[in-house]
């Protein structure tokens, strides 16, 4: 009826502890039940997680508080528990398919689980009156590594917050002009499309075969976030002012050339920098100029290009334009202040 789910690094401290967590499945709709975990010097590993949005992961609660200290020895609802020690009723298991394989060796399964089973209307329960050691980590050999972590970091992020779907994700539009820029377009917007919700490329009639890559993109655009405007413009500000008009219930525009490729690294850390920094105004990224030279990174004629702002936060910023196409300004025509994320790097 039951099934429990525990790592081979955990002792069991109190013998009633497994059936005071069964008894958390009195209450309607329980779905799974974890327990209170113990470091070895008699700390708090775990009492539940909570989502931090400057990581954008389930964290620990009160980790290093005292054993005892009322705040964890309760039996309270939370979004989730860790798999260490994982209680879950049979039923629940049969309805969601067990743990996502996909996450298969380790990391996310257990958070991934308490999610699915929320938006089936089950809860979750840390149970503070059950108790066990958790010798952290200690449960693999040859296991789950920090790529394993990476990997389905990435797939929790896609799956749960970047569709906003436990937090309020900001929507950002990648904001592209281009003319005659077939070489690097598409892998531009490849480079970012997970990332951002809306995609405008504003194009100035371009002769080589951009159009045509452009439309064989859209065409296997599956979330149709790609809008192209494509006509005689008279210079690169009047193609940038297009795209700022089309802004409205963006949180953020961020501005991409269309030769500008991103790693996945990188866009990691503007993710994360976003979500830590809601109060920046902008910000402006360092690069690798691959074109001249491999190991070449902020030299030469772009060097001045360096404090472009890219990245323009819209809730503070209001609606942009640009008198010049290399600088963004408030309608106002003041200045957007910036800050400069010299360890973040495009390509």
């Amino acid at each position: 009826q039951y099934l429990l789910f525990l790592n081979s690094d955990t002792e069991l401290i109190e013998l009633s502890s497994f059936r005071k967590m069964l008894d958390c499945f009195k209450t309607k709709n329980v779905g799974v039940v974890g327990a209170r975990l113990l470091l070895e010097n008699n700390t708090i590993q775990h009492a539940g997680l909570a989502f931090d949005s400057k990581q954008m992961n389930y964290t620990h609660r009160y980790y290093g508080k005292d054993m005892n200290d009322p705040v964890v020895c309760v039996n309270e609802v939370v979004d989730v528990i860790t798999g260490a020690c994982f209680l879950t009723s049979r039923d629940l298991w049969n309805k969601l398919g067990g743990f996502d394989k996909i996450y298969s060796p380790g990391y996310f399964e257990d958070t991934d689980y308490c999610l699915r089973a929320k938006e089936l209307g089950y809860s979750t329960i840390y149970c503070g009156e059950a108790i066990l050691y958790h010798y952290q980590s200690k449960s693999f050999s040859g296991g789950p590594t920090k790529e394993h972590f990476g990997r389905n970091h990435e797939i929790f992020k896609q799956r749960w917050v970047r569709t906003g779907k436990i937090v309020k994700y900001p929507k950002i539009a990648a904001c592209y002009i281009t003319k005659d820029s077939e070489e690097f377009i598409a892998y531009s917007i490849k480079s970012i499309y997970d990332m951002v919700v809306k995609i405008i490329v504003v194009d100035n009639s371009s002769k080589d075969k951009t159009l045509e890559i452009l439309k064989n993109i859209q065409f296997n655009d599956p979330q149709n976030k790609i809008t192209v405007i494509s006509r005689g413009f008279a210079n690169k500000t009047e193609q940038r002012n297009v795209y700022c008009q089309m802004l409205d219930g963006m949180d953020y525009a961020w501005v991409v050339d269309s030769d500008e490729v991103w790693s996945g690294e990188d866009l990691r850390k503007v993710e994360h920098l976003v979500f830590a920094n809601p109060q920046i105004p902008s910000f402006c990224f360092n690069f690798i100029d691959f074109w001249k030279d491999l190991a070449n990174v902020s030299k030469g004629i772009w060097e001045t290009f360096v404090g472009r702002k890219s990245l323009i936060n819209l809730n503070i910023c209001g609606k942009i334009k640009y008198n010049i196409h290399t600088l963004p300004i408030l309608e106002s025509n003041e200045e957007i202040p910036s800050v400069f994320a010299k360890d973040i790097y495009f390509h």
